[in-house]
């Protein structure tokens, strides 16, 4: 079994000090990170962005933080971090996740790959859906733009040269109320389902997931935090200690 750490939301308004304050045991352990950045990020009501700045629809663009921005670029040549594309400004149009119900999908995911590639002078080879919601149109964008997405979308936004590979997911979550513990295909690159360790999660029911895909050999197996949910509630730091402490030698990138 190996597992994936992947933490989203990192934008203009993340503390670079509190990733390393976060972070400093997990790269201590040679565990790298998939951190899921957003490029332009708009005020909208949700914890990444300080109350002050929730209610407008300013730009945030994220290298305007030239200290996160340095600070991710030097853990990224050090191979601590990988960096993601987690939507374009991530606030919800028409009621609905960015890229569920927005327009120009496509054209946002090219513009917000190549402008995080260009800042951080790293590859970004992976889209994480604000929200983790995504319509069909968004996943033509994902193919189209030739990145690998952490995430499952339903039925209905899958390709149909992928509802083989879906129908297996499908038929383990009826069974377990969890994700298909392998990747993927989609298009030419994959999709993987990642578990959410947000704030309701639970130390024991962590250790639980993990010792149940441990029955699935060379099983892929994604955890999902965000950083303003540890900073806020420490017992998320425990897990995520519990996590790479307990399997370190399983801990991975892909």
């Amino acid at each position: 079994m190996k597992i994936l750490i992947r933490d989203d939301d990192i934008n203009y308004f993340t503390d670079a000090e509190i990733l390393e304050e976060i972070y400093s045991n997990v790269w201590g352990k040679n565990i790298y990170v998939y951190f899921g950045v957003i490029p332009f990020q708009k005020g909208e009501k949700s914890g990444q962005v300080p109350e002050e700045f929730q209610d407008t629809d300013k730009i945030f663009p994220v290298e305007e933080n030239k200290q996160l921005i340095q600070f991710l670029r030097e853990k990224a040549k050090k191979g601590k971090v990988k960096i993601a594309l987690h939507g374009y400004h991530h606030k919800n149009e028409n009621g609905k996740a960015e890229f569920f119900s927005g327009t120009e999908l496509y054209m946002k995911m090219k513009e917000g790959k190549n402008y995080l590639e260009k800042i951080f002078d790293s590859e970004v080879n992976y889209f994480i859906p604000p929200h983790n919601e995504i319509s069909r149109n968004g996943v033509k964008a994902v193919i189209k733009n030739e990145m690998h997405l952490l995430n499952i979308p339903k039925l209905l936004s899958q390709p149909i040269s992928s509802l083989p590979d879906y129908l297996k997911h499908k038929i383990f979550w009826s069974k377990y109320k969890l994700p298909y513990p392998y990747p993927l295909k989609l298009g030419k690159k994959f999709q993987i389902g990642c578990i959410s360790v947000y704030k309701s999660a639970k130390r024991e029911e962590i250790k639980e997931i993990i010792e149940f895909y441990k029955k699935f050999p060379e099983s892929l197996i994604c955890f999902a935090f965000h950083w303003w949910e540890i900073k806020n509630f420490p017992y998320l730091k425990q897990i995520l200690e519990d996590i790479t402490t307990i399997y370190n030698e399983n801990i991975c990138g892909i």
